[in-house]
Order: structure tokens, then C-alpha cells, then sequence
């Protein structure tokens, strides 16, 4: 499959590649030379350090160039970076070891890198989207799986070649030979998304086979999101079953390092932000004279609800007649200082103690009201799925789509929790960790 979004494991060889070019530069001029091979750690910690930055400011994501906040982003990675760099290097000075004499060349060199990556990544985002040849892509698609599409795709065409079927499951004359007459217009090299079970049409299925055969790529809704999107369909049969296959018993053992991971990043994150938790804490008492925590029910791993701990950041009789309600953007309910909490994430803190209690995880699909889930499975029939896993502080679609206030978000955010039970591990979630820096950082989806 083409991919015109962004190439993650593509543009770490690049730029690996172009470290690689760097180091043997200044190996090759003798600068390395003149400090002695001492400094050698300085120097690959920084250009590490380098990587470590692109990844946290989101420039491995997928299609990240054509992100609103890119260019904030490029700004930030590299004052961060030399920033950092200046001082790890200028405390190796301080004490007398290697590095003092590589901190200009290594602030320089680190900045210069950074720069070249982003560059990069520009120009290859240009030449695809000026490429003669947009990709072409027939999605033959019951109208739920169009819907699950993106609107639009940077340097592709999508044509909606929608599925008409009878109350028995199969598909209708009139569907039969519009699916046909897409497949005549679909030249070698287009690529169809096809939807669940249309291979058991015979006629479709000879009409496929033989434009395979002449280059036709087929791939399945589920299989495309997945490698396109980082999602998968809530409302696809091969979502289930990928997930259904998927899940199987864990012993013990196997869950250790996802737990171990959680309990030694929780209590770290608890000693080093209680300054800010107590702050806020006593700002909270202070504003209104209310309690200081938020206690609310919700639904976690099994469907096993538990109490959710967070700053209290709404007026006192935020729910004063007892019906749960979205939150919405610019929501009176909201106190001043809770506006901030939100858009900093300051609110959601304590809940690093229900990842110590063990009710929830760092990484995870974010747990939801008892009261939202009833109108949430009669929408999304799969919603329940995401209680496979425990539910998290952070996770991937919380990375990926802002705050959600409706059904069609929920929808949307299904679709990456289902992603992430199908694909999950405790690489994943460490990456997901990092990333959400920037979403903090950018105060992204915050609401």
C-alpha cells in the first residue's frame, strides 16, 4: 500500500542515516579527534536526546507536516534541544570532564540536524502531493464504512462507490453492476477498500481476481484504516475479529511489566509534580471554598466501575439536578482557575492514584460515566470492546483526536481505542507516554 501520510519507520532510517553522515564528518575532520574519544558519549546522548525531542514533538505522526502546530512544534523541539544539550554539556565542563569544548560545535550541530529533518520532511510531503499521478482509491463501502473515512486525503483521490444490499445481506442488481462499473474505471496501480463480505459475491469476486492480475491493489476497510489512519472501524466485522483473535488469556507474568511500568512512572510523577498538585490544590479550596477533589463513578476494565479522583475544576452545582452532561467548549460550569487545570491537564493528576490502586493504567482508553455508557452502546455496538483493556491516564486516542463532547466524536475515539486493544504493548504505550508531552505542552484538544 502507498502511504502518502508520513513514513514513521521510513523517516527514522533517514534520519538515522543522516546522524550517521554527521558523526562521520566530524570523525573525518579530526574534531572528535582534538577533544578525544571521551566526548563521545556527549555526543551521541545529544544526538539521542535529538531523536528523543522529534519523537515527543510529533514529528514521526503520520502526515505531521500538514499539522496546524508543525511549525510550533520544529521551534520548540530545537530550543528544547539545545537547550538541554547546553546544559548537559556545560555540566560535563563544570566538572572537569570531556564535553566543555564540544558545546558550541554540539549546540550547533544538534540545531542544524533537527532543522535538516524537518526540512526533510517538507520537501518529501511537496514532491508526493506534486506527483503527476494522485493515487487513486475506490471505496466500495456501505455507507457506515464511507462515513469512516477521512473527507479528504493529501495526494489522493477517493472515489465512494457506496454498497447497496437487500434485507437478506446480499448485494442488489443495481449495487452489483455500479460496484462493476467502478472496478472498469479502476486503472493499474488504484487500490480498492472493500467491505466485509463482498467476496462472496461471485461476480465481483472473478471481476477483482482479474484486475489483481493486472495490478489492482485490495484491501480490506479495517486493514486500510489500520495502515493509514491508526484506527480501526467500530462498526466493521473484521474489526471483531481481529480483536476477538487477538485476545487471548495472559498469565501473570505477562502482565508484570505493563503493571511495573505504571507503578515505578506513577510514583515517580507523584514526587516530582506534588509541588504543582498542592498548589493547585489549595488554589481549588481557595477559589470557592469547595472540596478540593472530584469523586466520579466510572467504568473501567470488565466493565468493573471504581471511583475516579481528579482536581475539581466546575462550580459546586455543576450537575445540580443529577443528569450527566458533555463538557462543551467555553462551559459556564467551569471555574477560572479550572479552565486553566483543563487546558493544562493539571485536573486529571490525581488520578495517578487510581494507576497506583490498580483501578486504571497510564496508557489506556479513557474511562467513561455509567451514565454515558448506555446511549454509547446503542450508537457503537462494539463500544464495549475497550473494557478488554484497563483504562488509562493517556492513550492513543487521546494522542490523536481532541476532546470529545458528542457521539460522533465518541465514535471516533472508539476507533482508535479499538486501534490501540488490537495493537497494544508496552512499547506502544511508552511511545504514547512521550507523545502525550506534547499534547500537554500544545494544550491539544484540551476543552
Amino acid at each position: 500500500m502507498q502511504n502518502v501520510l508520513a513514513r514513521p519507520r521510513g523517516f527514522i532510517v533517514l534520519d538515522l542515516i543522516l546522524l550517521t553522515l554527521v558523526l562521520a564528518g566530524w570523525w573525518a575532520t579530526g574534531a572528535l579527534a582534538d577533544v578525544g574519544l571521551a566526548s563521545l558519549p556527549v555526543v551521541v546522548g545529544a544526538f539521542a536526546l535529538m531523536l528523543l525531542t522529534a519523537l515527543v514533538m510529533g514529528l514521526y505522526r503520520r502526515n505531521a507536516v500538514t499539522e496546524p502546530r508543525f511549525p510550533a512544534r520544529c521551534v520548540v523541539a530545537v530550543l528544547a534541544c539545545s537547550g538541554i544539550v547546553a546544559l548537559v554539556a556545560g555540566g560535563f565542563a563544570q566538572g572537569g570532564l570531556a564535553g566543555g569544548a564540544l558545546l558550541a560545535p554540539l549546540i550547533g550541530a544538534v540545531t542544524l540536524c533537527l532543522l535538516a529533518m524537518m526540512g526533510m520532511r517538507v520537501a518529501l510531503h511537496r514532491a508526493a502531493l506534486a506527483r503527476a499521478a494522485p493515487r487513486r482509491i475506490f471505496a466500495l463501502l456501505p455507507d457506515a464504512g464511507l462515513r469512516a473515512l477521512p473527507a479528504q486525503m493529501p495526494g489522493a483521490v477517493v472515489v465512494p462507490v457506496p454498497v447497496r444490499m437487500d434485507a437478506q445481506g446480499r448485494l442488489t442488481p443495481n449495487g452489483r453492476q455500479a460496484l462493476l462499473a467502478a472496478l472498469e474505471q479502476a486503472q493499474a496501480g488504484a487500490e480498492v477498500i472493500l467491505s466485509d463480505g463482498l467476496l462472496f459475491d461471485p461476480d465481483l469476486a472473478l471481476a477483482l481476481a482479474a484486475r489483481q492480475a493486472r495490478g489492482l491493489q485490495v484491501f480490506s476497510l479495517s486493514r486500510f484504516m489500520a495502515d493509514e489512519l491508526g484506527r480501526l472501524p467500530h462498526d466493521d466485522p473484521e474489526t471483531l475479529r481481529l480483536i476477538a483473535l487477538r485476545q487471548r488469556p495472559r498469565s501473570a507474568a505477562a502482565l508484570a511489566p505493563k503493571r511495573a511500568m505504571d507503578v515505578a512512572l506513577s510514583l515517580g510523577l507523584l514526587v516530582v509534580l506534588a509541588p504543582v498538585m498542592v498548589i493547585a490544590a489549595l488554589v481549588v479550596k481557595l477559589e470557592d471554598g469547595g472540596p478540593v477533589l472530584y469523586r466520579q463513578v466510572r467504568v473501567g476494565l470488565h466493565q468493573r466501575t471504581f471511583t475516579l479522583l481528579k482536581f475539581r475544576s466546575m462550580r459546586m452545582d455543576a450537575e445540580a439536578n443529577g443528569v450527566a452532561r458533555w463538557a462543551e467548549r467555553r462551559d459556564s460550569r467551569i471555574t477560572r482557575f479550572g479552565a486553566l487545570m483543563r487546558l493544562t491537564r493539571i485536573d486529571e493528576l490525581p488520578q495517578l492514584l487510581n494507576v497506583l490502586r490498580g483501578d486504571m493504567s497510564l496508557v489506556g482508553p479513557r474511562p467513561e460515566r455509567p451514565e454515558m455508557i448506555g446511549t454509547l452502546r446503542a450508537h457503537i455496538p462494539a463500544y464495549d470492546l475497550r473494557h478488554l483493556v484497563p483504562p488509562g491516564l493517556t492513550g492513543w486516542a487521546q494522542i490523536n483526536y481532541p476532546y470529545g463532547a458528542s457521539i460522533a466524536d465518541a465514535e471516533q475515539k472508539t476507533n482508535y481505542d479499538l486501534y490501540y486493544v488490537a495493537n497494544r504493548s508496552c512499547i506502544r504505550d511508552g511511545l504514547i507516554l512521550l507523545e502525550t508531552i506534547r499534547v500537554v505542552l500544545f494544550a491539544e484538544g484540551s476543552r
